[in-house]
């Protein structure tokens, strides 16, 4: 805790609390939204003076804002409350170089500190006249800040010459004002000068240490959270961690920001084979296990047209000769193992692109096969395994199948899918035309 704070609080863009050092209610609004719009911009920004009650006091205060980011767009805010009375510290630094008198004013004309030094105190105070209070005032309101924000100008207080140092100040619309007797300043010149810069540089210092609290204690481990959520978002990758380890609110909400994140990896994980089992279910030919006509021919398209363009491919169609026969000789049993079979012998010898385009016809592809000789060697292999057969145990011999292959060979990235299922279904023609169990390529 610090003496010299009186709260933090974390606000989101539409000014709701999400967290605060003092109680507050789930989705209270913060009194942040009828803000002066510099204090809505996201930059660090030290506010005006103003009173409320803490712990049964009413308490003159100043606000610190500052924005909290994430991919550059601003997400909420950190705001920190600091008593006012925490700025006298500060002026009490001109004891140090000179006798006289500072003010630190917000924006708005309300002081947040005024006195003076050890110096003057008991001394005799002159007071102005009407005149003279007047003649000061008129040259304070008539400074342009935008054009010159730091100067000095003399004035009279009772009768006697005094001057004004002043100056704007960073991270916040405050000015400061060093006031003194002219006759004090002409011998201290030197000294009134390295006063100004001395209380300049310690509230620019103490600005900045407000800024560091902030960015260190609250925006970092803020930030981090927000990050991490952020790029699970956009790359849905559940695995990313926080890994934010502090004893303090934000390291247990970092810690359970992460089992949530161990949560909804185990729910992705679960999701994914859940689809994957479904995808493979709707492609998956229920008899042979291997592709259905749609899914091979989707499969078939996505290489011609995201495969390695240029290279060669072949697309073909095997078809089981007289296959009523094995339904009418051996029951419908075998039949189905007839197709089985020619479809593993399919998949073991030309891969995975092999899919069952309906009844007892098969469509396959080659990807980069090379030359027309080695897909005829291909098929040849092929068709010897097929006519080995397999044994049938109800018949207690082994079947072979013959059976007729058309080979269609393109281009990736030229041939259309349409175009090569059309020449791959005259070549199958042109074999059962030659006589049945054999192959031709186009």
């Amino acid at each position: 805790s610090n003496s010299s704070i009186a709260s933090v609080s974390i606000i989101d863009a539409e000014y709701g609390v999400v967290a605060s050092s003092e109680a507050y209610s789930k989705g209270e609004l913060s009194a942040l939204g009828g803000a002066r719009e510099e204090y809505l911009a996201g930059k660090f920004i030290m506010g005006h003076v103003y009173r409320r009650e803490v712990n049964d006091r009413v308490q003159r205060l100043v606000a610190a804002y500052d924005g909290i980011y994430t991919d550059g767009k601003l997400i909420g805010y950190i705001v920190e409350e600091i008593y006012a009375t925490h700025f006298n510290q500060y002026r009490n630094s001109i004891d140090q170089v000179v006798g006289g008198k500072m003010y630190i004013v917000d924006g708005a004309g309300e002081y947040i500190t005024v006195g003076i030094s050890k110096d003057e105190q008991g001394k005799p105070e002159y007071s102005m006249s009407e005149e003279e209070e007047q003649d000061y005032d008129n040259q304070w309101e008539s400074i342009n800040w935008e054009k010159k924000n730091s100067g000095f100008f003399d004035y009279t207080s009772g009768g006697k010459k005094h001057i004004a140092y002043y100056s704007d100040m960073n991270y916040s619309n405050w000015r400061i004002c060093i006031n003194a007797d002219l006759s004090v300043y002409k011998e201290r010149t030197e000294k009134f000068r390295q006063l100004l810069t001395m209380a300049l540089c310690i509230l620019s210092v103490i600005l900045v240490i407000v800024n560091m609290f902030l960015s260190k204690k609250l925006t970092k481990p803020l930030g981090r959270i927000v990050s991490t959520l952020t790029r699970v978002r956009k790359e849905h990758d559940y695995s990313l961690r926080v890994g934010y380890h502090s004893r303090d609110e934000f390291g247990v909400l970092s810690k359970e920001v992460d089992e949530l994140l161990v949560f909804a990896e185990a729910v992705e994980d679960m999701e994914q084979k859940k689809q994957k089992s479904l995808e493979k279910e709707v492609e998956q030919d229920p008899l042979t296990g291997i592709y259905n006509k749609k899914a091979i021919g989707n499969h078939i398209e996505r290489l011609l047209t995201e495969g390695n363009r240029g290279k060669s491919i072949a697309i073909g169609f095997v078809d089981i000769d007289n296959f009523r026969d094995y339904n009418t000789m051996y029951g419908h049993q075998a039949g189905d193992e007839v197709i089985c079979f020619v479809a593993n012998t399919l998949k073991k010898h030309m891969g995975e692109n092999v899919g069952r385009n309906g009844g007892d016809e098969f469509l396959f592809c080659l990807s980069e096969v090379g030359s027309k000789q080695k897909v005829e060697d291909c098929m040849t292999e092929f068709l010897r395994k097929l006519n080995d057969g397999f044994y049938n145990e109800k018949s207690e011999e082994t079947m072979g199948v013959p059976c007729s292959i058309g080979v269609a060979m393109g281009t990736i990235g030229e041939s259309t899918f349409k175009s090569l299922v059309e020449k791959a279904d005259e070549a199958m023609y042109q074999t059962k035309n030659k006589g049945k169990n054999g192959y031709s390529v186009l």
